[in-house]
């Protein structure tokens, strides 16, 4: 191009290699592989750099303009880069779209899936975990079902505001206290299940343990001291979800029997 301008005996329309192959190529491989927040500043300054000037030169040069090639390098760089350009500003929009309605999407499946008086996992996701962690056979799965030493006593003295205190300091305390991999999740009234990602009860325990002795040294206002009991059970092979359950429950119940606030586990 340099040469057509300072060489009158050259013409860019002579000596200008095809680019519009190459064009469009560069224009599709910067859709796939840039971000769309960068896509529309490169598309401008690709356009800025490649055909600013050459259209430029070309309405310099208005018999070299009117040849065919020309006029195929003013169309091409003209209206169609313009209607490319369209159409990257029209795609990066619909991929903010899409990304925005993704985002609501896991937004609103996060509270759907969390109780909304403790913060912790509801019951729904729970089941949807388990469920998930047993399918993956080659992960190891362990339950503590944890249970609020006599909670009714509580909400009937003091009431159901004081009662939902307890429940908001024991799923707070016991989302604190296990470990990264664990999760918490209201079972339902006072009811909650620790879940780990391991099948070594003494592990499981040892974690049981130290939520049954914390919770016990904490103090709610009005109530006072509170302790909870615990059932531990690791998963089996070819073990159901509501086995694993039952021999947890079992756990929870002989504790309750040998005199709460302490852990039982259920191999």
């Amino acid at each position: 191009m340099i040469q057509a301008w300072i060489q009158p005996g050259k013409q860019l329309v002579e000596i200008l290699p095809p680019i519009t192959p190459g064009l469009f190529l560069l224009n599709t491989a910067m859709i796939v592989f840039l971000r769309p927040r960068s896509l529309i500043r490169f598309a401008v300054l690709l356009w800025g750099v490649m055909a600013v000037p050459i259209l430029s030169y070309l309405i310099a040069h208005p018999g070299e303009l009117q040849t065919p090639r020309g006029l195929e390098l003013l169309l091409t760089l003209g209206p169609a880069m313009g209607v490319n350009l369209a159409l990257i500003i029209f795609y990066v929009r619909l991929q903010a779209a899409v990304d925005h309605l993704q985002n609501e999407g896991m937004r609103l499946q996060k509270i759907s899936e969390m109780d909304l008086l403790t913060q912790v996992w509801n019951r729904r996701a729970g089941e949807r975990i388990l469920g998930e962690l047993i399918e993956q056979k080659q992960l190891g799965l362990g339950i503590i079902l944890c249970d609020i030493d006599h909670f009714k006593s509580v909400n009937d003295t003091y009431g159901h505001l004081v009662g939902d205190q307890v429940l908001q300091m024991f799923a707070q305390w016991c989302r604190q206290h296990v470990r990264p991999q664990d999760m918490v999740v209201r079972w339902g009234g006072e009811e909650f299940v620790v879940i780990g990602c391991t099948d070594e009860p003494a592990e499981m325990a040892s974690l049981a343990a130290r939520l049954c002795q914390g919770i016990a040294q904490q103090s709610v206002p009005e109530v006072g001291k509170i302790t909870a009991s615990f059932g531990v059970a690791c998963h089996q092979p070819e073990e159901t979800l509501s086995a694993l359950f039952e021999r947890a429950d079992m756990a929870l119940y002989q504790a309750k029997q040998q005199g709460r606030n302490r852990v039982v586990v259920k191999v």
